[in-house]
């Protein structure tokens, strides 16, 4: 199990920052582009 669970616990380290900096592309899209 352990060793299924450490490189799953590495991507999410890794995937965490991205989806914040997704979020906010999102947010920024929303508020310069309205219409989109």
């Amino acid at each position: 199990m352990r060793t299924i669970l450490s490189p799953i616990r590495r991507i999410v380290r890794i995937s965490m920052p991205v989806l914040k900096i997704n979020k906010f592309l999102i947010w920024w899209m929303k508020k310069t582009a309205p219409g989109m």
